[in-house]
């Protein structure tokens, strides 16, 4: 049987305060460091046969202790990329909460269009 993990990329500065989608050169903080090297011992006896990586830093950084402890190369795959946050993308929460915009996300996310994205 195949199980597939789904692990999110470990914490960065602009969680919790901007939408980083896509943007780049956004790379683990000090905590998110902590997080992947975690993530690498919790799962370093299981056996696991490819790690696939969005190509963005924070998710590759996540990535890269995992890779070392068992001498599995990361793949970067470019369907595992972040969400198009379009004209959101880089903003401020505190900004995006005041829209009307943002109410319509959090009561409708299965009909939501981020302005510009996906």
């Amino acid at each position: 049987m195949t199980i597939l993990l789904l692990i999110r990329h470990g914490e960065n500065d602009l969680v919790g305060k901007q939408l980083a989608g896509r943007l780049p050169d956004i790379h683990l903080n000090t905590n998110g460091q902590d997080q992947a090297l975690n993530i690498a011992k919790h799962l370093k006896d299981t056996s696991i046969c490819e790690i696939h990586s969005s190509p963005l830093e924070r998710a590759l950084e996540t990535a890269m202790p995992l890779s070392g402890v068992i001498n599995i190369p990361i793949i970067k795959n470019e369907n595992l990329i972040e969400i198009d946050y379009g004209e959101w993308q880089g903003k401020k929460l505190q900004e995006l909460y005041k829209l009307q915009k943002w109410n319509n996300l959090i009561n409708n996310a299965k009909s939501f269009s981020f302005p510009g994205g996906e």
